[in-house]
């Protein structure tokens, strides 16, 4: 009987002990979870979509690059007359390179935001529209710039929060650019309803807490 009972209180004292430590591993995983997951999701989209965009600007440049120099060969051979023709012809075509420049690249951020969107990834989404209305300002294309303020309102800012907002300034800076060129681009308050819309919606951003996103 003293034996059993010896032993009882073995098997207790081990289901206990078990009991204990399962408890321990649970907080540590919720916490891993809760806490430490978003901030290393976070920064892995960050590291990603800033190796992209800076992948697809070298890329673009380097092309343009490429037709700048054929273009102004062109131009040496059929505006061989006077010196000011020439310069005005050159500051033409580059004028219309960085035109074509801007609706490339606005182009390519606008195709990463759509995916980043199908993946669920708002904060990349919210950096990648950012800029590529910027880029739609700068190339007069203002059919995608609609479409892209309609995404950062509407999709991105309702999912985003204060601890993202402040987690890369590059971004915070991107949306500050977009702001004050959408003010420059605002003619006659056509977009008037926009930047009301977009203030209001990145105000309650900064004020929502991570929790209110989870």
């Amino acid at each position: 009987m003293e034996n059993t009972l010896k032993i009882l209180e073995s098997v207790n004292q081990f289901y206990s002990q078990s009991f204990n430590q399962l408890v321990v591993i649970t907080v540590a995983l919720l916490a891993f979870a809760g806490v430490i997951m978003p901030i290393l999701v976070s920064a892995y989209q960050k590291r990603i979509f800033k190796l992209e965009h800076n992948e697809i600007k070298e890329s673009l440049r380097r092309e343009l690059d490429l037709e700048l120099d054929v273009q102004i060969s062109k131009i040496k051979r059929e505006y061989e007359v006077k010196e000011g023709e020439y310069e005005r012809k050159f500051e033409e075509l580059e004028g219309k390179l960085e035109k074509e420049v801007a609706v490339a690249v606005g182009g390519n951020f606008h195709i990463q935001g759509n995916m980043n969107l199908e993946s669920g990834s708002y904060y990349a989404a919210f950096f990648s529209f950012t800029r590529a209305s910027v880029e739609h300002i700068k190339a007069g294309r203002e059919g995608n710039l609609r479409r892209a303020l309609r995404r950062i309102n509407e999709k991105c800012l309702p999912k985003l929060n204060k601890q993202l907002l402040e987690a890369d300034e590059s971004v915070t800076d991107s949306f500050s650019e977009l702001v004050s060129m959408l003010e420059e681009f605002n003619v006659n308050g056509r977009y008037a309803d926009d930047l009301k819309l977009l203030k209001y919606r990145y105000k309650q951003a900064q004020e929502r807490s991570a929790k209110e996103t989870a």
